[in-house]
């Protein structure tokens, strides 16, 4: 059972890592980003068809699961990028936009957990499972009984 936990302990501790990893990516884009106003110009589904398998993006007028969203950088140039991440979004909402200014198709909204996402993703279950290893270690451990 040391073993289990052992392996629990040490699982968690490299989702930790990966979600230290995210971290520094977010907290990067963060740091290089430039901040301006954006809408949301249109919405874009994913759907993979089993059938022949081939990937297409659908566009579709009502909130979908990726906000596709326009902005003018600060030399005035205008973008439109499809986020990466799934979103509920209306047609003509005004959002926050972050984007690096060496290369503005690399754009996101700007809010906490879109940005924030995967760190916490991982970090939770790394928590836990090293949590429930080092309780799983103490519990059995011969030195302690």
């Amino acid at each position: 059972m040391i073993k289990v936990g052992l392996g629990l302990f040490w699982m968690g501790g490299i989702l930790l890592a990966v979600a230290g990893i995210f971290a520094i990516k977010s907290w990067l884009f963060i740091y290089q980003s430039v901040e301006v106003d954006g809408i949301i110009s249109g919405n874009s589904t994913f759907r993979y068809d089993i059938s022949d398998q081939t990937r297409t993006f659908t566009e579709r007028t009502s909130s979908t699961d990726f906000p596709v969203f326009t902005f003018t950088t600060k030399s005035q140039q205008e973008i439109t990028v499809q986020s990466e991440i799934l979103g509920d979004y209306q047609v003509g909402e005004k959002v926050v936009i972050r984007y690096l200014a060496k290369n503005p198709y690399q754009a996101e909204i700007y809010q906490f957990w879109r940005l924030w996402f995967w760190a916490g993703i991982c970090a939770i279950p790394a928590l836990i499972f090293m949590l429930i290893g080092k309780v799983t270690v103490l519990m059995f451990s011969p030195s302690l009984v």
